[in-house]
């Protein structure tokens, strides 16, 4: 990835690589990393992502839906922590940035059994996800003109069921209030250098359990 794609990965991979803490009885990838758990109102980053995805939908790349963004979002989800429980580095670092294929990397040996399992599931085992945050970012991102230094990035929420118990079709707070114990919680961050179009990379995982 680029220069100004790392100082991203930088800033979205906060938390330092870890053992999982247990408290509450839950486990998180990167406990000190902050949670989106449910959707909320801010006019600010409403606005922000309304506008950078209708500005990528009309100049770069015009069949884009947000459902189709959440599709390809799961894919990576199930892929990615696939490729870590099997211990598969060179698949996961094609889809996944340097930074962030290390730090998963660095907490595999970490983690039991009963985590690695939660950890295998399918795309039909999402129940829900939600585009949380989208914007345009890089160095100088006026300059157009120049390769390589515009980047779009999107955070997503997905409802991961653990077992068939846990119904499709309910809204997160009904999840969440009804289900919560049953359920694993993804936090997963995806960037693309939009000058010119490149592979979509995930750089941000996080994942409470």
């Amino acid at each position: 990835m680029y220069r100004t794609a790392r100082r991203l990965v930088d800033t979205a991979v906060t938390s330092i690589p870890a053992v999982p803490s247990y408290g509450k009885g839950r486990a998180t990838l990167f406990p000190e990393d902050s949670l989106v758990e449910t959707p909320s109102f801010e006019l600010a980053r409403s606005i922000s992502s309304s506008a950078s995805q209708s500005l990528y939908s009309v100049f770069l790349e015009k069949s884009f839906t947000t459902q189709s963004m959440l599709f390809g979002a799961n894919d990576g989800l199930a892929l990615s922590c696939s490729y870590m429980v099997h211990r598969n580095w060179d698949r996961l670092s094609a889809i996944a940035s340097t930074q962030m294929t290390y730090s998963l990397q660095s907490i595999r040996d970490d983690l039991d059994e009963s985590m690695l399992s939660s950890l295998l599931f399918s795309t039909d085992d999402v129940v829900h996800s939600f585009i949380y945050r989208s914007f345009f970012t890089g160095n100088r991102v006026f300059n157009v003109a120049k390769t390589g230094n515009l980047f779009i990035y999107y955070l997503i929420v997905s409802y991961i069921r653990r077992n068939d118990n846990v119904p499709l079709g309910l809204t997160p707070s009904e999840y969440l209030r009804r289900h919560r114990s049953n359920l694993s919680v993804a936090n997963i961050g995806f960037c693309r250098a939009v000058n010119p179009l490149s592979p979509w990379k995930i750089t941000h995982l996080n994942i409470s359990l």
